[in-house]
């Protein structure tokens, strides 16, 4: 993960499954991924594929933490969207101790 993707269009992500493509999430102009591995110095949490040719802007590692240094308001809510993913994901696992995660 050294590298955040924005999207300039809509687009439709999902990450190879065992058996087929598991759908992710539709993508708007400037919605972007791979802010989690950027913000926690961990690789990517997954691999994802588009349903069609599509352009994406990429941000490497040190612009990005460059933007959110002079740009605090960013940082902050792309940790929130961060959270709100991650928690998002959790909830979804059927294990009975992540169920009770507030999305607050």
């Amino acid at each position: 993960g050294e590298e955040i993707e924005v999207s300039t269009r809509t687009d439709d992500v999902a990450t190879p499954g065992d058996k087929e493509k598991v759908h992710l999430a539709t993508l708007k102009k400037g919605d972007y991924f791979g802010e989690t591995a950027l913000m926690v110095n961990i690789p990517r949490t997954t691999t994802v594929t588009t349903n069609q040719k599509s352009l994406f802007v990429t941000i490497g590692k040190h612009e990005f933490h460059n933007f959110l240094r002079v740009c605090p308001d960013v940082n902050y809510r792309m940790q929130q969207v961060m959270k709100d993913r991650m928690i998002s994901k959790l909830s979804s696992m059927d294990i009975p101790f992540f169920k009770g995660i507030s999305k607050e």
